[in-house]
């Protein structure tokens, strides 16, 4: 499909150790999708962790950086005025603490950006919803998770909402993966132990010492490292792995978490995106969430059926957790019926969904 300036899309996002590593992961998925269907993707990012523009810069993108001095209100001026950008829409993943700490600025950004272009907004749930703090006049506000189609939003003419996990953004590889790979064993002893790219509450550690508590077997686990965990985060997690009784492999940062999920029986998460990714894999889980907000929107997951959900972490004892480990181990009967809930939930599509939404806009 050919290209021109007519079809040049911004996606901007914020992702670094206090947004988390999310925002990225699904606005580079996004951005790849419109990319092989002819648009020409800028990524724009102004508070990030450098190894996302190592993987841009490594894959060739096209992306720029917003100056630190540039406050929201701002920086539509500078995307239009002083870089001169001719854009026909941009992508926004800007639902993090940053927007948070100044809705009236992303008010007055938003109403900027609409004068030039399309504006998207890929919002959080809940509490952590830009939508529930103003009146943000976009075109198109994605909400791509459970229990988001059942809220009620403030209608408008001029305002498409796409809501739901049919809408949930997935890269490539997991859109169009062999749904039969996904095999049960009725003998468990495979544990992945991921939370999320940063883990600001150390959860890793709680899970690793709820592994420990595991007696009465020897337990195989892959404890994945996010790409900004800390350091002193990172050499807990390795101590405790040389230690440990079971034999417990670390992963720094992989690519990929496809490979992990094929191998392991089931999973520890927490509160981010990956859960949608262990649904449609059909991986059995068990979430920890890092605050009641995020609690709330894991409850959807019990609900369906795809995984088991702990409780907030610091309210979650380790007992708790290994007793929860252990006991979904044991349960192939359980562990096949939340691998077909998950597989049947998600069909991979939302991306091309999104998109043929845009294009309905331009």
């Amino acid at each position: 499909m050919k290209k021109n300036k007519d079809e040049r899309i911004i996606i901007r996002f914020d992702a670094d150790k206090r947004a988390g590593m999310g925002h990225f992961n699904r606005c580079y998925a996004l951005g790849k999708s419109l990319i092989r269907q002819g648009f020409d993707v800028l990524y724009c990012c102004r508070s990030f962790d450098k190894k996302i523009i190592d993987i841009l810069k490594r894959n060739r993108n096209k992306y720029f950086l917003i100056p630190e001095r540039f406050s929201w209100g701002d920086e539509a001026g500078y995307i239009f005025n002083e870089l001169a950008l001719n854009i026909s829409g941009i992508v926004l993943d800007i639902s993090t603490v940053y927007a948070f700490d100044n809705i009236r600025g992303i008010a007055t950004y938003i109403k900027n950006l609409r004068k030039r272009c399309l504006v998207v907004l890929i919002d959080g749930m809940r509490g952590n919803a830009l939508l529930s703090k103003a009146d943000l006049r976009v075109d198109i506000a994605v909400m791509p998770y459970f229990g988001a189609e059942d809220i009620k939003w403030k209608s408008s003419p001029s305002l498409t909402y796409l809501t739901g996990p049919k809408y949930f953004i997935f890269s490539s590889e997991y859109a169009r993966f062999k749904k039969g790979k996904r095999r049960v064993r009725r003998v468990a002893d495979r544990v992945l132990v991921t939370l999320g790219g940063s883990d600001p509450c150390s959860a890793t550690i709680k899970v690793l010492k709820a592994v420990a508590q595991i007696i009465d077997r020897k337990i195989y686990a892959r404890v994945i490292m996010g790409p900004c965990f800390n350091q002193v985060l990172k050499d807990k997690i390795k101590l405790i792995a040389g230690r440990s009784r079971h034999k417990l492999e670390v992963v720094d940062s992989p690519v990929s978490l496809l490979r992990h999920m094929f191998w392991c029986d089931l999973a520890v998460t927490s509160s981010g995106l990956t859960k949608y990714e262990m649904a449609i894999t059909g991986t059995p889980s068990l979430q920890v969430s890092f605050n009641k907000d995020y609690a709330a929107v894991n409850e959807s997951f019990l609900k369906n059926g795809t995984a088991k959900h702990l409780g907030v972490y610091d309210a979650v004892s380790c007992q708790s957790i290994s007793k929860a480990i252990t006991g979904l181990l044991d349960n192939v009967r359980q562990r096949r019926f939340m691998s077909e809930a998950g597989k049947n939930l998600l069909d991979g599509l939302g991306t091309e969904r999104i998109i043929e939404a845009i294009r309905r806009k331009l």
